[in-house]
């Protein structure tokens, strides 16, 4: 095994080894949107930090100017942070082992959330692109690693003649993009296993949950975060991004994976820097690298040599669909954010499927359903999350919907727990073919403003 597997085993596989833990990890993120449709208040989005922490979070550190940028309510261990810019919240519950107890949890700090804003003309809402991305003031949150990001994010145009038509110009969109993201612990002993099966149950959760349409862009996509990982610097290699593009059957066939992915930061000191992405199996054997960082002071890029060590690794992340923690857990990160009132359907999915697993690959090995989930499952998601979809695959795309759900449900039963009911929007969608982005489209075509689809968005119950 080489020097770069090793390391990487023991962040990766290591934690999963004799893993018993069945508890589930929650992150949300949320765009605060103005509502007459100007940019996001930054003063009113800082008041709401304060207000958090008279509701009895704690402060974990501030940016240059003094402002919050994470609290944490100590006894939970729940954060609140900001998502790379300071128009997009990260609401990450800490481990809980009841989705109603964590669906608590998240309510509360919906509802301090809006009543807060909207006596000032602001909401938190259940949208995966902010609707107002062209108004806001887009720049990154003033930390180290954000700007870090942001920068090399940004660095794109430099590589443009060598990669002709492949990076789109959007590079601040981890700030207008929201997620929801749930962490499942794993077993080394069938980890490959789920991880093969959810791979295949992308372009369902595409269909299902879609809910990043590209305001006044008109992608032809109703999930463009895809696309913007994808096309971006964090995608140009493969193996970094999107669905894995092979089945793993051991944890050296994923440990060869990893070594594919790349490494694109370091920290020295106290400074962020960022370089051209170089894979890991090649990481080491590099005399030196050609690394940048921000220099605030100067308010400019800078560039230093830097020499590669294997603390670097510390560093290292894939941003693959299903992507493998160093908490022993995978983390489901393919969702747009959802409605507010149907927020838990995430979690629900993928805590029901994995409490009915066995149920789930005798499903996936059913003849009517092979097209499905034996194919190119990229190639897959990006036809299923499209806005029109040719009735034929849709028909069959949708019985394949309700057997999971069916299977997802009996899942949820199982566990004793009577969470079965946050799984049940998804049934609606699954029949009528309406995933939150087409519903909100529709809606437009029929007249009804913006606005009103957003503080539909941002309710909490239907």
């Amino acid at each position: 095994m080489s020097k770069e597997k090793g390391i990487l085993f023991k962040k990766y596989i290591t934690p999963t080894i004799e893993n018993q833990q069945n508890y589930i990890g929650i992150e949300v993120e949320n765009p605060i949107i103005r509502l007459d449709g100007t940019a996001t208040d930054f003063g009113v989005i800082h008041a709401l930090m304060e207000h958090y922490v008279t509701d009895g979070f704690t402060v974990l550190s501030r940016d240059d100017d003094g402002e919050i940028i994470a609290l944490i309510e100590e006894k939970s261990g729940d954060t609140i942070t900001f998502d790379c810019s300071y128009n997009n919240l990260e609401y990450s519950l800490g481990r809980g082992e009841d989705l109603h107890e964590l669906n608590n949890r998240l309510n509360h700090y919906y509802s301090l959330a809006q009543e807060f804003l909207e006596p000032q003309g602001h909401l938190l809402t259940g949208m995966g692109v902010n609707p107002y991305w062209q108004e806001n003031d887009g720049r990154a949150v003033e930390s180290p690693r954000y700007q870090m990001l942001m920068s090399y994010l940004g660095s794109y145009s430099n590589y443009e003649t060598d990669f002709p038509n492949f990076f789109h110009k959007f590079s601040k969109y981890g700030g207008f993009v929201s997620a929801s993201q749930v962490q499942l612990d794993l077993n080394m002993e069938d980890m490959f296993e789920k991880i093969n099966m959810f791979n295949r149950l992308e372009p369902l959760k595409g269909y299902l949950f879609a809910n990043s349409y590209f305001w006044n862009e008109n992608w032809d996509t109703l999930i463009s975060r895809d696309i913007f990982w994808e096309h971006s610097m964090h995608g140009i290699y493969r193996e970094n991004v999107g669905t894995y593009t092979r089945d793993f059957t051991t944890a050296n066939d994923f440990m060869t994976h990893i070594e594919e992915t790349s490494m694109f930061c370091a920290l020295r000191g106290e400074k962020y820097y960022y370089f051209y992405p170089i894979q890991v199996k090649d990481y080491l054997a590099q005399k030196e690298i050609q690394a940048y960082y921000y220099d605030k002071t100067q308010d400019t890029i800078l560039s230093e040599s830097i020499q590669p060590e294997e603390a670097d690794f510390a560093y290292h992340r894939s941003y693959t669909l299903q992507d493998v923690t160093a908490r022993g857990t995978v983390e489901f990160r393919s969702v747009c954010a959802q409605p507010l009132s149907e927020k838990m359907t995430v979690a629900a999915f993928h805590v029901g499927l994995f409490a009915n697993f066995e149920e789930l690959q005798q499903l996936l090995q059913e003849e009517r359903f092979v097209w499905l989930v034996k194919g190119d499952s990229e190639a897959l998601r990006h036809q299923f999350s499209k806005f029109t979809i040719q009735p034929d695959s849709e028909e069959k795309m949708q019985e394949f919907a309700l057997a999971v759900l069916d299977c997802a449900k009996a899942g949820l039963k199982k566990r004793g727990k009577e969470e079965e009911e946050f799984i049940e929007p998804l049934y609606f969608r699954a029949n009528s073919g309406l995933n939150p982005a087409k519903s909100a489209l529709l809606e437009l075509e029929k007249g009804q403003p913006l606005e009103n689809i957003l503080r539909q968005y941002a309710k909490l119950e239907k």
